[in-house]
């Protein structure tokens, strides 16, 4: 896998095709409700994070290893959190 800084052009044209994908920016995607319910679902079932992005059309080498990881990470973190799930990222400023 690669190291990964941000993305190409092609890449955003590639991600944001993807019904997953609720933003994208050159350095960050963000997933809609329905993809991160189904993050929890497959790692429920025992699913690795590579397994999971795969089954949601993404490829984890445009990703990369630890986005790929941290993708999975964060959805079980949020879903443990007082918001809870949610579309896109929470701003976190002033806290």
């Amino acid at each position: 896998m690669r190291k990964h800084s941000g993305f190409t052009q092609e890449e955003i044209r590639i991600l944001k095709e993807n019904p997953n994908t609720a933003k994208l920016t050159e350095s960050r995607i963000s997933l809609t409700l329905d993809a991160k319910q189904t993050i929890l679902e497959l790692n429920h079932n025992g699913l690795t994070p590579r397994e999971i992005i795969i089954k949601l059309g993404y490829d984890p080498m445009m990703l990369g290893k630890y986005r790929t990881r941290n993708m999975v990470r964060n959805v079980l973190q949020d879903a443990k959190s007082e918001q809870g799930l949610h579309e896109g990222y929470v701003r976190t400023a002033g806290k």
